[in-house]
């Protein structure tokens, strides 16, 4: 089963994500703040890592940018997503290996998952 890690310090939003990927079988861990966020790429070993933009306290685009830059961690594929398509235009300046503009169609984000961890494999 392959396993994403999602980003995002809204619980709703979360959950919603998180039962949409089940849907497709996907293995899903949440988190809401970085220091979780870096211990569960250590322990849960995702295959794809969604990152919201709009962060509280920080930007995902820099989250992104910052794992891309780091050895230990630019192996894994990053979905960036937001509301909003402006903050997603440069998302490949960021590092990352693809987008979803929320709101989004459900049958959409299983196969855009699964087609990010398939280019970087």
């Amino acid at each position: 089963m392959k396993k994403v890690l999602i980003y995002n310090g809204d619980m709703e939003l979360l959950g919603s994500l998180q039962a949409c990927l089940e849907h497709f079988d996907f293995s899903v861990q949440t988190v809401t703040g970085k220091p979780e966020f870096y211990k569960n790429l250590e322990e849960y070993k995702p295959d794809v890592v969604m990152i919201d933009v709009m962060l509280h306290g920080t930007d995902g685009r820099t989250v992104c940018r910052s794992l891309k830059d780091d050895k230990k961690y630019s192996h894994h594929p990053v979905i960036l997503f937001a509301c909003s398509s402006n903050l997603l235009h440069d998302y490949k300046n960021n590092g990352a290996d693809g987008i979803l503009e929320m709101p989004f169609e459900i049958n959409d984000i299983g196969p855009l998952v699964n087609s990010v961890i398939e280019k970087r494999n």
